[in-house]
């Protein structure tokens, strides 16, 4: 993600699980450095440097990082594990009943979500390199959320194994 100022660009991503800790903790100044990752300023990119910007640049930078994350999190729970349950169903995804925001969001989360579970519905990788706190929250969220419905699946599968077996 990029913002725009005074012929100057900011690269940023979106909110990983340490940067939504920090602003739980209302520290969510200390959230930048994780955030911001490459700027055009001729300065360096520190803690410091950061705070020297203007309080509406930060603050545009953090609201839109965390957009993402609202928008998914903001979807009915229900509606999104029967939504994640018929793509196991279907060939092609139907988003009808998401407004265009949220089919966005979802489809970047399906996409991501390939190679990342085994056998037995266990994450296995993470989407994105670095440890846990460095993922993407909106990833993770919605990982959480299809590990279940998976969970779900493959328990669902295996007691007919057994019934037909019986």
């Amino acid at each position: 993600m990029l913002l725009e100022f005074d012929g100057e660009v900011i690269f940023f991503k979106e909110d990983t699980i340490r940067t939504l800790e920090l602003r739980r903790q209302g520290r969510k100044v200390e959230a930048l450095p994780f955030l911001i990752y490459n700027w055009t300023l001729n300065r360096e990119l520190n803690l410091k440097n950061i705070l020297l910007l203007k309080p509406e640049i930060l603050d545009n930078v953090l609201s839109k990082a965390i957009e993402g994350y609202l928008i998914i999190t903001n979807i009915n729970e229900s509606k999104l594990e029967m939504f994640i349950k018929t793509s196991f169903i279907v060939e092609e995804l139907n988003f009808d009943g998401f407004d265009e925001k949220e089919k966005e969001h979802l489809k970047e989360c399906f996409l991501i979500k390939n190679n990342l579970f085994d056998h037995r519905g266990n994450l296995v990788n993470l989407p994105d390199s670095g440890g846990l706190l460095d993922q993407n929250a909106k990833y993770m969220y919605f990982l959480s959320k299809y590990r279940k419905v998976l969970i779900e699946k493959i328990n669902e599968e295996n007691n007919k194994k057994n019934k037909a077996v019986r």
